[in-house]
């Protein structure tokens, strides 16, 4: 099965990475902004990731996609809460699962905190 990227990333564009391309819930992953693409030589790119400030948060990216603001401040706000992870008792799906069902996501953290306004930051998880 060949995995397309609907959404390519630029340098300087808003992202979600995971470090590895399948997406597992376990992965390490990075919201924030493209900072370097890298060319492997084997036709693989490596993505790297800064927070706000521009330093580097992850490096080993393979998986990148431009994420909206919206979407990042939901996903950085659910880890913050701690609402999403592979814990027992945390919605235990991958960040890819829940960057595709963000409305959802949405609602779970407005019945939780009552709808308390969301902030931008960038976020290693």
């Amino acid at each position: 099965m060949t995995m397309t990227r609907c959404k390519k990333p630029k340098i300087g564009d808003y992202v979600l990475g995971t470090k590895y391309h399948d997406g597992d819930q376990h992965d390490p992953f990075a919201i924030g902004w493209l900072k370097h693409i890298v060319d492997t030589g084997d036709g693989d790119l490596r993505y790297v990731i800064a927070d706000d400030l521009g330093d580097p948060i992850y490096g080993r990216i393979r998986r990148c996609e431009r994420i909206s603001l919206r979407v990042g401040t939901t996903l950085v706000k659910a880890c913050d809460e701690g609402i999403l992870g592979d814990r027992p008792g945390l919605l235990a799906h991958s960040i890819w699962h829940w960057r595709r069902n963000i409305k959802k996501l949405e609602k779970i953290l407005e019945e939780r905190y009552n709808g308390d306004r969301l902030e931008r930051v960038g976020k290693q998880g």
